[in-house]
């Protein structure tokens, strides 16, 4: 289904993405457990056992209205092999991302291939998705924005199959994806406008290269299977529905456009609260914390996208690969351009639109390989794959270095002085790498009991997950500052935190010269 071809073409990428997997495999055990994690966790065993013992916690739970096709069957997971041990299962959860975040990369390279990329500009492009250093780092433990990513490039792959070949087998293959994509989180319900737009546009440009009259009847019959197949398939996923399917859809809708979060965080030195964020909150973030080089070859590809548009006109909309470069562009700007629209509720840095990202690197890759195009009759096609790979070499450097530090990633554009970073921008918002700071602490103090103080739950939640997996765990998590020997702060909402204390400083984890999370030796 996904490349009816011969594989021993596509060598370069199976060796990629086997050395990624081997990578993954040796590594995931690395990352800690994050703020939301056991949030997340409840939602999958609030359905759990709403499905299996009948119990009705679910309709009165808060987070009803999230969808649950990763955390139910995350949670199945715990019950069946870890009998309902929650640290004893967060390995197992951070081995289950890494591992859907490696389907999606299958997928992005095929969809590559769908997009008539050929075989080096779509193992570049995958390559792209890998060394992006926040998404490959919240590949290991973020259970819903990278999965939410990861479907997102599905429904695109199979709406590209439904174009290609228009019948009823496709319509129900792409209602399944999107139905998938949907139940992951709500807001995957714009596939729904995009599958109704460029099935018309492609029909339409069709009817323009072959004289042809439009099918309208036969596209009303596909789409109308489309969106009857979508809606059993999402209530069939999703057990908030089963009761009261279209009330409780509603609902959930309503409350995701505006979600029931009122916090604020730091961007650029800037404080921003996260139920009014200004209309640039989505663009800097990226800008910041995209490599440069992608931001370069996505600046290219809309210059040249534009000058295209403009001088073919009418004839623009005869080229399938404009099309395919226009459907790209829209999977990306226009769910920022909606949220910001929408004034949406935004939150801990981007993460949250991190499923239109893939298409800011397709939409880099058609300039990459324009530009190749055009040196071609200079014979210099090779400079613009030489400069690509350059870039990435750079990149892979850079990840190796930073190491296991990637979800906190910026790019050269923020300054980078002495704590800069953090002190204008949230860093580790999460909490991650207090698993990093524990082990390290055990490091340096040879202790019978190391005591330690944090202010932060994700502090706590990886204490526990420590303790459990280590058996010689010699940390006590105290619940006053005064009785700790160590306190440890990840910097969230307190960009100088204990400021006064950096005599104290035992020690710091870094990244791009901040400090990220501070370890101090109170006695």
């Amino acid at each position: 289904m996904i490349l009816n071809i011969n594989y021993k073409k596509h060598l370069p990428v199976i060796i990629l993405l086997s050395i990624l997997l081997i990578v993954g495999l040796f590594t995931y055990k690395t990352y800690g457990t994050y703020w939301d994690e056991y949030l997340q966790r409840d939602m999958g065993k609030i359905s759990y056992n709403y499905l299996f013992h009948h119990n009705d916690a679910l309709k009165s739970f808060m987070d009803k209205d999230y969808g649950v096709l990763i955390e139910l069957p995350l949670y199945a997971i715990e019950v069946a092999l870890f009998s309902n041990n929650y640290n004893a299962s967060i390995e197992a959860r951070h081995l289950c991302c890494f591992l859907i975040f490696f389907i999606g990369l299958i997928f992005f390279y095929a969809l590559l291939i769908k997009l008539k990329f050929n075989r080096l500009w779509a193992t570049i492009g995958t390559a792209m998705l890998v060394l992006s250093p926040r998404i490959y780092g919240h590949s290991f433990f973020n259970s819903k924005d990278i999965p939410f990513m990861v479907f997102y490039i599905i429904a695109f792959y199979t709406l590209l199959l439904l174009i290609q070949k228009q019948n009823h087998k496709y319509a129900i293959l792409h209602a399944f994806a999107s139905a998938l994509l949907i139940n992951v989180r709500i807001t995957g319900i714009i596939i729904f406008p995009f599958t109704v737009l460029f099935l018309m546009v492609f029909a339409t440009s069709n009817s323009l290269n072959y004289q042809q009259k439009i099918p309208w009847f036969k596209m009303f019959k596909i789409l109308l299977m489309y969106l009857i197949s979508c809606a059993v398939f999402i209530y069939l996923f999703w057990p908030f529905l089963w009761e009261n399917p279209i009330d409780n859809f509603s609902t959930a809708y309503t409350n995701m456009s505006k979600f029931r979060w009122d916090g604020y965080g730091y961007l650029m030195g800037e404080k921003i609260r996260s139920i009014n964020p200004p209309w640039y909150y989505l663009p800097k973030w990226i800008a910041i914390t995209t490599p440069v080089f992608y931001l370069f070859a996505f600046a290219a590809s809309v210059i040249l996208f534009f000058g295209n548009l403009f001088k073919k006109r009418i004839s623009f909309f005869k080229d399938f690969e404009n099309l395919f470069q226009w459907m790209a562009l829209s999977f990306l700007i226009v769910p920022v351009l909606a949220i910001i629209y929408l004034n949406s509720t935004l939150y801990d840095t981007w993460r949250h639109v991190y499923f239109i990202y893939p298409f800011l690197l397709v939409s880099g890759l058609y300039g990459l390989s324009t530009v190749s195009n055009k040196l071609l009759k200079y014979k210099l096609q090779w400079l613009i794959t030489a400069i690509s790979i350059f870039f990435l070499s750079y990149e892979l450097l850079k990840m190796i270095k930073s190491h296991p530090y990637h979800y906190v990633y910026f790019n050269e554009i923020p300054g980078q002085k002495r704590n800069e970073i953090r002190q204008k921008n949230d860093v580790d918002f999460w909490g991650v790498s207090f698993k990093q700071a524990f082990e390290k602490l055990l490091e340096l103090d040879p202790g019978l009991k190391v005591k330690i103080f944090a202010d932060s739950s994700p502090a706590y939640s990886n204490y526990l997950s420590l303790n459990y997996h280590h058996k010689n765990c010699r940390l006590e998590f105290v619940d006053e500052e005064s009785k700790a020997d160590y306190y440890i702060t990840n910097y969230r909402y307190y960009p100088n935190d204990h400021a006064a204390m950096k005599d104290k400083i035992f020690f710091s984890l870094e990244y791009a010269n901040s400090e990220f999370i501070t370890v101090f030796k109170l006695k």
